[in-house]
């Protein structure tokens, strides 16, 4: 039997992640109408290219950057030298700048600062501005 073009199956991805009230999260497909969840993170590029690894898909950052272009991004101080990264935690903190989380505009630093006075009130949390060199 012969299939053309139109009536081949195309199966469904085994992971698929979604953004649920400010982390992205990472699932596996039951192929039963459930799904597990298996991971989960801030920044959305992390786990978009866990998503990628694990289906078998080649992977390429959605934001492909320009060389001859500065972008600015902001990073979260929560208090003095505490700064919010990428991880577990409640929220996860670093204190080291270079490992701080980055976001691209000051909206997703502010919706990030809300996010982490969920677990803390952290009443001096600000976005700073960090110019990103390319």
């Amino acid at each position: 039997m012969n299939m053309n073009k139109d009536m081949q199956v195309h199966k469904r991805p085994d992971y698929h992640y979604c953004r649920h009230m400010g982390h992205y999260k990472l699932y596996r497909d039951n192929h039963d109408g459930t799904a597990d969840k298996i991971d989960q993170d801030l920044n959305e590029e992390v786990i978009r290219k866990k998503c990628y690894e694990l289906n078998g898909w080649n992977y390429k950052p959605k934001s492909a950057k320009q060389p001859w272009a500065e972008k600015t991004q902001y990073i979260v101080e929560l208090e003095k030298g505490v700064y919010l990264t990428s991880g577990h935690g409640d929220p996860p903190r670093t204190l080291l700048l270079e490992h701080a989380l980055c976001f691209n505009t000051s909206q997703e630093a502010n919706d990030a600062i809300l996010e982490a006075r969920k677990f803390r009130p952290f009443k001096n949390a600000r976005p700073i501005e960090k110019c990103h060199e390319s």
